[in-house]
């Protein structure tokens, strides 16, 4: 029988004693205890920790595979802080089946540290503190007396109710690069296993709020830092999961959050039911936000998941009628492309009213391919307006074509420098080998095409300059040359604050060193969108 209840909990290592002194936080400590005690009363088979840093995967979801695993606080100058833990093999194998199954990679492929991760240590300090005073409570003369820790998972005596009172099995998976509805899905995916396996299961969701909340902290301060919390908070505290899942992506972004994707899974976990939450503590001292909350399914209800789906499509109609006409010559081509290995003709675009919409701008971070080489770049600014369709046709210029699917990066491919007829023509050229010639993603599968965002920046010609004081991040595009290796960045890109990052971006993607001699160019571009 499954236990309907997940938990949210921060992982600070500085609440665990021997990493910190024992009174920081104080608030996230309280409230981290009281969930320990609320899971250790509900007596589960397993525990299910959903983490932000384990081994994290653009386009997989990673269960941690085996039969045990052990971590320590090492990392934290607190080596002694350490654990032992057995896995539930059968629930974590047939969890990745599901999701696979349906369509949601999953499983336990591509481990690449075994070593349980502080994102799920920290709640586990509690939960093993909570077992082991339990534990000593009942057996004053036991092991658990010297200090030392069970191991978690182990046989214990059997509690009054008749249920045995070891420690649970846990399984540990990592949240992964796809859209908070995907990590929603995967949250019903785990319930279903549980259900089929009839564990008693509690739902550990690890995260932090934003790390962008003071100038003073180690991440300084972002303006979307205090209204990403807020926002997430109100949520919960008014139990309304759906909104929680229309979080804008520029202010998840700003605010350099890692808890929201585990919170998802925690909603999805609960989906069918009539989701209950509570928020038990919330604080940033230091920073960085921490936030305790409790979910729980009543009764059952319609599931939530058909009205995500209608909120995302909605999200994305809204998106395409304001395309402008580059837009949507980008976007038609590469449709046309997938389904039929054609791409579009100019005369049949325009002749189709393809010169209708308004106008536009982009966001991205591709391969640039000119005449002499490749680079890479990202891009967003304003767009055209009337007559873009004879602009089109007259002008040549370079142009990057950038994709996205749910706010990720699908495809960017773009020429620093023209290298067709026209701009329509360049837009032609682009935006197919930014959906199918992108090196770092897979070609795009006509099942994905109603989920893109498309966005083409038109660049202007790349003037000389004589350093880096002659750049703005935010008005300018960097092209970094040493020998025959050229690295290009475009200009105002989230989480590219100076031109210092964006040379040394530049520099990286051309894999010229930071001490050979380079060459800088600037240029602006037209952003639409």
């Amino acid at each position: 029988m499954e236990i309907v209840r997940a938990f949210l909990l921060p992982h600070p290592p500085l609440i665990v004693p021997g990493v910190g002194a024992g009174d920081e936080i104080p608030q996230t400590r309280a409230a981290a205890e009281r969930v320990a005690s609320e899971v250790l009363g509900l007596a589960p088979d397993t525990v299910i920790y959903v983490t932000p840093h384990s081994c994290l995967y653009a386009d997989y979801i990673h269960i941690s595979p085996g039969a045990e695993a052990s971590g320590d606080f090492g990392k934290f100058r607190a080596p002694d802080v350490k654990f032992e833990v057995e896995y539930d093999e059968q629930l974590a194998s047939l969890i990745g089946e599901i999701s696979s199954a349906d369509g949601l990679p999953a499983g336990a492929l591509g481990e690449r540290d075994a070593h349980l991760d502080h994102g799920v240590m920290v709640p586990l300090y509690f939960m093993d503190k909570a077992w082991r005073e339990r534990a000593a409570s009942r057996a004053p003369d036991a092991s658990s007396e010297s200090g030392e820790s069970p191991r978690l998972g182990a046989d214990d005596e059997t509690s009054d109710t008749g249920r045995t009172s070891r420690a649970p099995k846990i399984v540990r998976i990592s949240v992964s690069g796809f859209s908070l509805l995907d990590h929603y899905r995967f949250g019903m995916y785990i319930a279903e296993a549980v259900r089929r396996l009839e564990r008693r299961a509690v739902l550990i969701a690890s995260g932090d709020m934003s790390h962008r909340l003071k100038e003073d902290g180690p991440y300084g301060f972002a303006p979307e830092g205090p209204v990403h919390d807020a926002y997430v908070k109100e949520c919960l505290e008014d139990s309304d999961l759906r909104r929680l899942a229309r979080m804008d992506r520029s202010v998840r972004e700003g605010a350099g959050e890692c808890g929201l994707a585990s919170i998802l899974v925690a909603a999805g976990y609960l989906d069918g039911r009539k989701a209950g939450s509570e928020v038990y503590s919330y604080e940033g001292p230091y920073g960085v936000g921490y936030l305790v909350a409790a979910l729980s399914g009543g009764e059952p209800a319609p599931s939530l998941f058909p009205l995500l789906v209608s909120d995302r499509e909605a999200a994305l109609a809204e998106v395409r009628a304001q395309e402008d006409i580059y837009v949507r010559l980008a976007r038609a081509n590469v449709e046309s492309y997938v389904r039929t290995g054609r791409g579009i003709e100019l005369d049949e675009f325009f002749a189709g009213g393809g010169a209708g919409g308004g106008a536009g701008g982009a966001e991205a971070d591709g391969d640039a391919r000119s005449g002499a080489g490749v680079a890479a770049g990202g891009c967003e600014q304003s767009g055209a307006g009337g007559g873009a369709a004879r602009e089109m046709m007259a002008a040549r210029a370079g142009v990057f074509v950038s994709i996205k699917k749910d706010g990720e990066l699908r495809g960017c491919i773009g020429t620093t420098e023209p290298t067709c007829g026209s701009v329509a023509s360049e837009i032609l050229s682009n935006s197919v080998s930014a959906a199918v010639r992108d090196p770092r993603f897979d070609p795009i599968d006509e099942s994905e095409l109603d989920s893109l965002t498309y966005s083409v920046d038109v660049l202007a010609a790349p003037e000389k300059i004589s350093g880096p004081h002659e750049l703005d991040a935010k008005r300018y595009g960097v092209i970094v040359s040493s020998g025959g290796r050229r690295g290009l960045l475009l200009p105002d890109l989230d989480g590219v604050d100076t031109v210092r990052q964006q040379i040394d971006i530049a520099r990286r993607k051309a894999g010229i060193g930071k001490r050979e001699k380079i060459r800088l160019e600037r240029f602006e571009v037209i952003r639409h969108r």
